[in-house]
């Protein structure tokens, strides 16, 4: 009874871990448009296939884009909180016309990207090289523990 029971844990265990590391937040997101808002951290990056583009974003905390190509960053400024803003604190990019091209979100989270004036342009968001795989890896760490806590839960009082 106690080896079908283990091996019945293990399996759901496995199943459960499987599943979830494959319905993992979509690691690419694309947008199109000529104005395009999304959402974005600092586990991301976004690629902008057009030739010029105005840039402005804003969020709670400080953020930091690098563009991949040239190193050239664009840093959110404190300022003075908008009407309604709920946060302790606001940072914003002001509109910035940038060249498209991979920029990376190297710190912040929470921040809201508006892109504009680019005529009909996309946009894809992908997880940062490395990020995903540390998503992973913490998954598969939850995944043990709690098969570890079942066999507890299981087998604990037979220890004892």
């Amino acid at each position: 009874m106690k080896t079908a029971l283990f091996w019945g844990w293990t399996v759901f265990c496995v199943v459960a871990t499987v599943l979830c590391s494959v319905f993992l937040p979509s690691s690419e997101k694309k947008y199109s448009g000529s104005n395009i808002t999304f959402l974005t951290d600092d586990k991301r990056q976004f690629t902008i296939n057009a030739e010029k583009v105005v840039i402005e974003a804003a969020s709670n905390g400080f953020f930091v884009f690098q563009r991949a190509e040239s190193g050239e960053a664009l840093v959110g400024i404190p300022t003075e909180k908008p009407l309604g803003w709920s946060g302790n604190t606001y940072y914003k990019l002001s509109p910035t016309q940038v060249s498209g091209g991979t920029w990376i979100v190297e710190k912040g989270s929470g921040v809201t990207l508006h892109l504009s004036g680019m005529g009909n342009a996309t946009v894809q968001e992908s997880f940062k090289e490395g990020s995903q795989a540390e998503l992973i890896v913490l998954l598969l760490v939850v995944g043990l523990l709690i098969w570890f806590l079942g066999l507890w839960g299981f087998f604990g009082a037979s220890f004892r």
